[in-house]
């Protein structure tokens, strides 16, 4: 195990796959990055990895805190085959409170553009050297996922060449992207992007639709419903919480995704998201 100060976890570990030796030597990239944490032994499967984009803010932090620790407890408890990381830019202890197995620390800048694309690459980076798994689902720290319909829906989809999530068309003439708030994948999708040559990703333009532009030029994009924009609306609803929750709960169904971000006051998606999770998880 190739290991940094302090025992970080550097992103060019021994044991990478020959097929990552192209994104590992990439200059594209700064090469002092490192991600903080080590995996020792056998490789653990995992059905599903979901990487959440996170920051530390006055919104962001109580999310993280409260919701994401409950959503990784519901994980565990629940017995599903399931792995939850946040992304960080910088290491967030001791503000952040999740347990350090759940973190992903790149040590890259934290901004939109090209912090978050970075993020995600060192995530992709890590645990295809420390994990085997079937899918990979990119969210942020503002979703909602009901964990049975999310596990059902995950093993229906392709094991291949696959890639989807709510899509939409870019205003950057860059055509279909995947919504950045859940961009599922297959390993070897995961693996065509640590594999890709210098330059092909494109680090310039928002991450969703970076990567929507790989993908798209390579494989066959399938748009997955989430509750939107029924959501969306009912979230930014001038109402109290619980009578969003009322109206979120009688759509919900099926659905496994509920993006939880008013438009104006951040303070109300912690509640709703509390109480998603009282009622599903």
């Amino acid at each position: 195990m190739n290991l940094g100060p302090k025992g970080a976890w550097s992103s060019r570990g021994a044991h990478a796959r020959s097929s990552r030796d192209t994104y590992a030597q990439s200059p594209r990239i700064p090469p002092a990055v490192q991600i903080l944490q080590a995996v020792d032994g056998p490789q653990k499967h995992y059905d599903l990895i979901m990487l959440v984009i996170a920051n530390r803010s006055n919104i962001y932090t109580p999310l993280i805190n409260q919701y994401w620790k409950r959503m990784i407890d519901a994980t565990e408890k629940g017995g599903y085959s399931l792995k939850i990381f946040l992304l960080f830019g910088g290491d967030p202890r001791p503000t952040i409170t999740i347990p350090s197995d759940s973190l992903i620390i790149s040590n890259t800048q934290e901004s939109l553009i090209p912090g978050i694309f970075l993020k995600t690459m060192y995530a992709f980076d890590h645990i295809s050297k420390n994990y085997t798994y079937n899918h990979v689902l990119r969210t942020n720290v503002s979703s909602f996922f009901r964990l049975t319909n999310l596990m059902a829906l995950q093993r229906t989809l392709p094991l291949a060449r696959f890639s989807g999530g709510f899509t939409g068309d870019s205003r950057r003439d860059t055509g279909l992207f995947i919504n950045g708030a859940g961009i599922w994948l297959s390993a070897d999708v995961v693996d065509a992007f640590l594999s890709a040559d210098k330059g092909t990703l494109k680090y310039h333009i928002p991450d969703d639709v970076a990567i929507g532009v790989f993908v798209r030029s390579r494989f066959t994009v399938q748009t997955l419903p989430r509750l939107e924009p029924i959501a969306q609306h009912a979230v930014n609803f001038p109402h109290p919480p619980e009578h969003v929750l009322g109206i979120l709960t009688s759509q919900m169904g099926d659905h496994y995704h509920v993006r939880c971000k008013h438009l104006g006051d951040r303070t109300r998606d912690l509640p709703i998201l509390m109480g998603l999770m009282d009622r599903f998880n």
